[in-house]
């Protein structure tokens, strides 16, 4: 969007004639600025209404569908059925629909915020908790909280999301973060994975030599190497999300829940995102998410062979026979 808002100061006039100034765009759903556009205008506000900035400037998203067009229809009446014969069902609903819920290209197509987001819940201390963070100073740093069940389920529990700060600013603004958590008790997590380009050391002086790494242990926030293996990683992702094992508490993972369902497949290498998309959050959680969850193999059962009776009988010779809730020979 940065090509687009700078488009907005080339906006001007002296002429008296010309009383409103405007931008006039079009675009369909799906591409590597999906999210953006789709935060900026489709979601703004309720289709058709003006929505003002922060900068004063109104804007509005008006929906332009294929049958809005007379002439096209009248010169080519069969053009609605190419499209309906492509086969891919989001690409008909983004091209004939104009639906920007549908996504050409997605690569988390698991992803169903209506069951990853859940209900806040006070975690027991016997809970561990785990930290992942992708670093940014610039461009925004993505960290968050997160805890395991006995059942291996992983709970994203809140997170920090803020861009042009430098190491201290967003150690202090975590530690805050964790230190005030509701869930926690302000518990510290045990480990906390990081972007291994945290470790990397800066020369900054003669005498200054440290990593934003160093400057997060200064903070009581210790870091820990994550594995960078992208395509493994965003794999374990997808494993958590098809085996529904996944969940993040509702409205405190705002950022997570915006970027993840809007990331494009790479068109260079299909078994990887786009990585000039918003992909700070997902990449955070691929690093935690690749050290706290295990992927679940199903194993199919032998076969037994015998009798009901003679199964009856190994079993209650293996655990003894049970009365309610106490055993005896």
């Amino acid at each position: 969007m940065k090509a687009y808002h700078k488009l907005k100061a080339c906006l001007r006039t002296g002429a008296a004639t010309i009383p409103n100034k405007r931008i006039r765009s079009s675009g369909n759903p799906g591409g590597a600025n999906h999210g953006n556009i789709k935060k900026y205008f489709i979601d703004a506000g309720p289709e058709s209404s003006i929505v003002e900035g922060d900068d004063g400037m109104k804007r509005m998203y008006i929906r332009s569908l294929v049958t809005d067009n007379k002439i096209l229809l009248e010169r080519d009446p069969g053009y609605i059925k190419r499209l309906e014969g492509v086969g891919d069902e989001a690409l008909i609903a983004a091209w004939l629909k104009g639906d920007w819920n549908a996504f050409v290209g997605q690569y988390f197509t698991n992803w169903d915020a209506k069951k990853i987001a859940v209900p806040s819940f006070e975690i027991p201390d016997h809970w561990p908790l785990f930290g992942g963070m992708d670093y940014g100073e610039a461009a925004p740093t993505s960290y968050g909280l997160y805890t395991v069940d006995y059942d291996s389920n992983v709970y994203r529990l809140c997170e920090y999301y803020q861009g042009n700060a430098t190491a201290s600013q967003h150690a202090r603004a975590i530690a805050q973060m964790i230190e005030s958590c509701p869930f926690t008790g302000g518990r510290y997590p045990q480990a906390t994975y990081a972007d291994p380009s945290m470790f990397v050391k800066r020369r900054l002086s003669e005498v200054i030599n440290h990593s934003p790494a160093d400057v997060f242990a200064d903070h009581g926030i210790f870091l820990t190497r994550a594995n960078n293996d992208r395509v493994t990683g965003w794999r374990i992702v997808n494993d958590a999300l098809i085996k529904e094992r996944f969940y993040c508490f509702n409205g405190w993972n705002d950022a997570l829940m915006r970027t993840m369902p809007t990331l494009p497949r790479s068109t260079k290498n299909p078994e990887d995102l786009d990585t000039t998309a918003e992909d700070h959050a997902a990449d955070e959680l691929r690093y935690a998410i690749s050290k706290i969850y295990a992927p679940h193999r199903v194993t199919e059962p032998e076969p037994y062979e015998g009798t009901g009776q003679e199964m009856i009988d190994q079993l209650a010779t293996q655990t003894g026979r049970r009365n309610g809730r106490y055993a005896y020979a």
